[in-house]
């Protein structure tokens, strides 16, 4: 939208180039003889008025210009044929005036400094009065000056009470020394503080402001502080209430897992390491026969809650199908069914699979069956090598009837299994680099297996110490030790 400039005045050689200045399509462009003429104009809206001293009398121009500022509060600009006439408007604080001749674009640039600072004023009128934020401005001596009507009607103070008055008028006592020693700290180095108030109201009700407070200064000494906050009790009281349901649901998943496990045949162990409080790591074990076992690790894509649940349901599967004779054998085909019943229709849980190993162990003939199902590949440590045992089905949840093939090995005494979840190989470098780095450990393990390290605690100490600040994924170890 243009801007609406007017000239008050008479134009002659030396002002008449101001027609030339505003013939365009900046602005439009008004002229005015007298300020009579101008106040038959009630409607029109002026953002700048130009008044053309000329040669009146000096007296009667100053006049006319305080008259125009008075009743219409506008902006002026004020072209002077008379120097001696600058400090009588400097006395009456006005201060944008340009001495004739008027050179190259002079008075543009004023009129578009003046018009620009205008809207700023505007614009951070229409900000402090938004009722979205509770906006004070404190005096160095934490007075308040000025509280817009958010910050009254959230507080329950009026203007009144407020202005003079400190932010102690507030104070819930929620609050240590430590927090408001910090607050004071912050400020007085120059430094913008941010955080979180529990206030009182003057109703003694409490609430809570998240609030920014900028320390301005002003010539070099007046200090001033601007706070701009918003209640964020509503959201302070869900985000309470969700975190204790995700306390719940941490401890619950906590049970589902299954704890370490050893008897003359085998130990089982696993360390965990979820991201967040929930995890969409899964691992259950059991033993089915005097020489059987079974393992399943289990990685739900993604991290949280929506993860959490479903392990719930890969729980639920696997029990069930132990209670049946064979069930060992069927269960990675029922998970998938139970999945994909879940999955099917619902748009949020769309995206969501699993990827798994499962393991069955016969102690008998010391075999091992397992299936990985678009896992990283597990590995067999023996008294000769290292082995990688890769990936040969797709994740789970993905497909309808889908089968699932197994592949069988054989292993000697006091060999190990390492299964992992692939955070600890996503971590935010080269992939290929950090497969290398892992099976780098695991053969300098392999090496040193006399000395008293689990294998665990190898990989540990040797890799997630280096790494644990780059993590960001839940992390599950199982060492599988056949004696």
């Amino acid at each position: 939208m243009k801007n609406n400039i007017a000239v008050i005045g008479k134009y002659n050689d030396e002002t008449i180039i101001i027609d030339e200045m505003f013939d365009n399509n900046l602005f439009n462009y008004y002229h005015f003889e007298t300020i009579e003429d101008y106040n038959k104009v009630k409607s029109l809206h002026i953002d700048v008025i130009i008044v053309l001293s000329n040669e009146l009398e000096t007296e009667k121009v100053i006049k006319e210009i305080i008259f125009l500022k008075e009743i219409y509060s506008k902006e002026l600009i004020v072209i002077l044929k008379n120097k001696d006439m600058v400090s009588k408007l400097l006395n009456e604080n006005i201060i944008n005036y340009i001495c004739c001749p008027i050179i190259d674009d002079e008075l543009i640039i004023m009129v578009t400094r003046i018009i620009k600072t205008k809207d700023n004023t505007e614009m951070i009128n229409q900000f402090i009065n938004n009722n979205k934020y509770l906006i004070a401005i404190n005096d160095s001596e934490e007075k308040y000056l000025y509280v817009n009507e958010a910050f009254c009607a959230e507080t329950g103070y009026s203007k009144n009470e407020l202005i003079g008055k400190t932010p102690k008028l507030l104070e819930s006592g929620e609050h240590s020394f430590m927090f408001y020693d910090n607050l004071i700290e912050t400020l007085e180095v120059g430094m913008i503080w941010k955080g979180l108030f529990h206030n009182k109201r003057k109703n003694n009700t409490l609430y809570f402001q998240d609030t920014s407070i900028y320390p301005i200064i002003v010539n070099d000494r007046n200090k001033y502080y601007i706070s701009i906050a918003r209640n964020i009790t509503k959201e302070k009281i869900i985000s309470e209430e969700r975190k204790l349901e995700t306390d719940i649901a941490s401890k619950i998943q906590l049970k589902l897992l299954s704890d370490d496990f050893y008897d003359e045949n085998i130990s089982i162990k696993a360390k965990y390491y979820p991201f967040s409080d929930v995890s969409g790591d899964l691992y259950k074990w059991h033993k089915i026969s005097n020489d059987k076992y079974v393992v399943l690790l289990a990685d739900v894509v993604g991290h949280g809650v929506g993860s959490a649940l479903i392990t719930t349901v890969i729980v639920g599967i696997f029990k069930s199908q132990l209670e049946k004779e064979n069930g060992e054998k069927n269960i990675l085909e029922e998970i998938n069914k139970g999945l994909i019943s879940v999955f099917q229709g619902n748009e949020l849980l769309s995206n969501y699979y699993c990827t798994a190993v499962y393991l069955i162990i016969d102690i008998k003939e010391k075999t091992i069956e397992y299936f990985n199902c678009g896992h990283p590949q597990l590995y067999l440590i023996d008294n000769k090598d290292v082995n990688s045992l890769i990936s040969s089905n797709l994740p789970i949840g993905l497909f309808d009837n889908a089968e699932f093939i197994s592949k069988t090995i054989k292993y000697t005494k006091d060999s190990e299994i390492l299964l992992y979840t692939d955070g600890i190989i996503e971590i935010p470098i080269e992939y290929t680099k950090m497969v290398n780095v892992l099976e780098s450990e695991l053969m300098n393990y392999k090496n040193n297996k006399n000395s008293e390290k689990k294998l665990l605690d190898h990989v540990e100490n040797e890799i997630l110490e280096h790494y644990f600040n780059k993590i960001n994924d839940d992390i599950t170890l199982i060492s599988i030790k056949l004696l």
